[in-house]
């Protein structure tokens, strides 16, 4: 069943960047068609809480490769969208239809990377699902860079379309506007640039994971 993914960028840092496997493309970004509602001005009338992971598959490390993109668009957004349309939040019932994301990144990737370790564009994995959908995690597992066969990707994988939220210079209700995607059980999907410190969380990140755990 085609649906609907939005799709949220993050912003472009001035710091220096470690890579991630995301691809930013600022121009790229701002020709994705965005959505205007007056309604995510207030936060009035959205639930007080939205929750997708029931309907989210097994949780995957994408290890060394720098397949992030396949991994939020086709592995989680795709296989939420699925299992959402579908009413399942069995987990065994969610794993058995998640999608691929060495399929998807694969296809997207730099035609001369022949060893899988560029990076990617959420633009172009969703141009991509849209046009020419996505295999299931069961004809691809993870991970695999060999070429794609592209009748392993059913019509009926294909999503209906994408937005963007807010635009690079965030003046809309970022918050709302996210909140009231959610709310209409649509994944949101991502893309941070983060520093270094986030690789420096050393003994104070595993003491927050103990303080964490406490409770």
């Amino acid at each position: 069943m085609r649906r609907l993914l939005f799709i949220l960028f993050g912003f472009v840092s001035q710091c220096v960047l470690h890579a991630q496997g995301l691809n930013f493309d600022d121009a790229g970004y701002k020709e994705v068609p965005q959505k205007y509602s007056y309604e995510v001005v207030q936060e009035e009338g959205l639930p007080t809480r939205v929750d997708l992971s029931p309907y989210a598959p097994s949780v995957m490390s994408q290890e060394k490769w720098n397949t992030c993109v396949g991994f939020s668009a086709a592995y989680y957004a795709r296989t939420i969208l699925e299992a959402v349309s579908r009413g399942i939040t069995d987990p065994t019932a969610i794993d058995a239809l998640r999608f691929s994301p060495s399929y998807l990144y694969n296809a997207i990737k730099d035609s001369t990377d022949s060893q899988c370790t560029g990076g990617s564009e959420i633009d172009n994995a969703l141009t991509f699902m849209r046009e020419n959908g996505v295999a299931r995690f069961s004809q691809m597992g993870y991970p695999s860079c060999e070429p794609n066969n592209q009748q392993l990707a059913g019509a009926d994988s294909r999503i209906m379309d994408y937005i963007r939220l807010f635009g690079l210079l965030n003046s809309e209700d970022v918050v709302a506007a996210t909140k009231k995607a959610l709310s209409e059980m649509t994944p949101v999907i991502i893309g941070l640039q983060t520093t270094p410190s986030l690789q420096d969380l050393g003994f104070w990140g595993k003491i927050w994971k103990w303080i964490v755990g406490l409770f």
